[in-house]
């Protein structure tokens, strides 16, 4: 990549919580290892079973990691936004994916080859203890979903969708930072759009919820919990 390029990728990695206490020098290495690629909505980024070759990082756009029932049903694990990493589970074991990448919109992806990732995680220290933090945090979301997928009713499913996203207070009530789209919804919760657009048509109606277009404010946060107890009232 040319010196233009590099300082805008340079940007980029400082942004990464895995790299924020490497310097100019080490950035520099990595960035000579990278290999960028452009890849358009529902495009495979890494696919399931395959073995590992690198570690990926998005710098633009969003990706979800997905797996699929026997049926051919596609049910999401998480989805990935900018400046996150993913891949490094195969990475370490050396197994095949545990589950696919795809894009959910136009995105930017820089993709680590395994040898240099692994000397990073090995001779950089920081490195190495981000990672760790990384891991707990993927495995906390994995418990998060496995619980919530554990709901007998759709209803309740996509309630704790919600419990669990991003919020910040408003006068109003707490607004849902990066609520997914109606599709990536229904992936998460193991259901269908119809359904997702059902239940959360429901919710507004009965004052739990106010949405416009994306974006979704919860008004009755108690309501909200008691749902995904006790599903449809």
């Amino acid at each position: 990549m040319d010196g233009k390029q590099a300082r805008i990728v340079q940007g980029y990695l400082k942004q990464c919580p895995l790299f924020q206490e490497l310097g100019e020098q080490r950035l520099g290495w990595i960035i000579g290892h990278l290999r960028l690629r452009q890849f358009q909505r529902e495009e495979v980024v890494l696919a399931m079973g395959e073995p590992s070759e690198a570690m990926g990082f998005l710098f633009r756009g969003q990706l979800k990691a997905v797996a699929y029932s026997s049926s051919g049903r596609e049910i999401g694990f998480s989805l990935i936004q900018p400046v996150q990493h993913f891949g490094e589970l195969s990475l370490i074991d050396g197994q095949p994916r545990s589950a696919s990448v795809l894009a959910v919109e136009s995105s930017l992806v820089a993709f680590l080859p395994r040898k240099p990732a692994l000397e990073l995680m090995i001779n950089e220290p920081s490195v190495s203890a981000r990672m760790m933090v990384a891991l707990t945090q993927l495995i906390r979301r994995c418990n998060q979903q496995i619980v919530l997928l554990g709901y007998q009713q759709a209803h309740s499913r996509v309630c704790a969708l919600l419990l669990r996203s991003r919020t910040e207070p408003t006068d109003e009530g707490l607004k849902v930072l990066d609520f997914p789209s109606q599709r990536e919804v229904a992936s998460l919760t193991n259901t269908s759009r119809e359904t997702v657009s059902r239940v959360l048509s429901q919710l507004q109606e009965s004052g739990i919820i106010k949405k416009q277009g994306r974006q979704v404010l919860i008004t009755d946060l108690p309501r909200l919990e008691k749902r995904v107890v006790e599903g449809k009232e």
